[in-house]
């Protein structure tokens, strides 16, 4: 029971952790930030 248990937890925290680290390159690029966030803010610009 308890490895029925153990693997999607561990799935879960390791595509977290991907999630995460992903994140943070891809914000470490200054040029990167400032494109992705005129992009986030077209997006949110309601029509």
């Amino acid at each position: 029971m308890k490895k029925l248990f153990l693997i999607p937890t561990a799935l879960v925290i390791l595509l977290t952790a991907t999630f995460v680290i992903g994140q943070n390159t891809r914000f470490s690029d200054p040029k990167t930030v400032i494109k992705e966030w005129r992009r986030f803010k077209v997006m949110r610009t309601p029509i």
